[in-house]
């Protein structure tokens, strides 16, 4: 039976515990009475990857949220440049009816102005929230111009994002949980050390763990096939577009 490689992400990993557990579970219910039911060493072994799969995922889903809080912070940063840009445009209209609400709405926008992106998350989030509310007020200059109101209203809508995943993200961290690199090193333990020369053996001597085992190995060969696919895409945009900077992020 065919390892599982060891700088394989954590996302295959899990998915791949996921799959061979299905597919234990699956031979089970087509014969009860089999050998693999009824063999104690497999299901312990199969119990020991089903409970650090769980974990596993678990783990990641941490991880994920505090990804999530990042890109909405990219995204309330990209949205208050393109306020900015926008009224400056406007502003230097040689139309009056442009320019008039534009100069109002950049007077207040200029009170906090890009500089406020150099903050902190949290802090940021607050002067985002009162920028917002001195651009409220001016709805007839908002409406003048056309585009500002919904760049306003996805700024807005990024903000009451943010907050939530904020709320989300510390109610996460409060919790005390096992990374999911240290779950991944465990996990793969426990396929390539145990299930591999466990099947490998009793493959040998039984039809049923044979077809298992065949099963296995087209799970782990796909999910190597993917991982390689994902690595070269990652290297490809990671050599065109710069990396994340998140100095201003908590």
């Amino acid at each position: 039976m065919k390892r599982v490689k060891f700088d394989s992400r954590i996302d295959d990993v899990d998915t791949i515990s996921d799959a061979l557990l299905r597919l234990y579970k699956d031979k089970i219910a087509q014969n009860k009475d089999g050998k693999i039911a009824a063999d104690q060493n497999k299901a312990e072994i199969m119990a020991e990857i089903e409970d650090l799969s769980a974990r596993i995922t678990s783990a990641s889903h941490r991880v994920k949220k505090s990804t999530s809080l990042k890109n909405e912070n990219t995204v309330r940063d990209t949205l208050v440049r393109q306020l900015e840009k926008i009224l400056i445009g406007y502003a230097n209209s040689p139309l009056e009816n442009l320019s008039v609400p534009a100069k109002k709405l950049l007077s207040a926008f200029n009170k906090y102005g890009v500089a406020i992106l150099r903050e902190r998350q949290l802090r940021k989030s607050s002067l985002i929230a009162s920028m917002l509310e001195g651009l409220d007020p001016l709805k007839d200059e908002i409406a003048a111009l056309p585009g500002v109101s919904e760049v306003i209203k996805s700024l807005h809508e990024a903000q009451n994002t943010f907050n939530s995943l904020v709320d989300t993200y510390a109610a996460v961290k409060s919790e005390k949980g096992e990374s999911a690199s240290e779950l991944k090193s465990k996990l793969l333990d426990a396929i390539n050390e145990k299930l591999v020369p466990y099947m490998t053996a009793m493959s040998k001597l039984n039809k049923e763990f044979a077809e298992l085992e065949a099963k296995y190995d087209v799970i782990i060969s796909q999910a190597k096939t993917s991982s390689t696919k994902k690595k070269a895409s990652a290297s490809k945009d990671a050599s065109a577009q710069p990396a994340f900077d998140d100095s201003s992020a908590e």
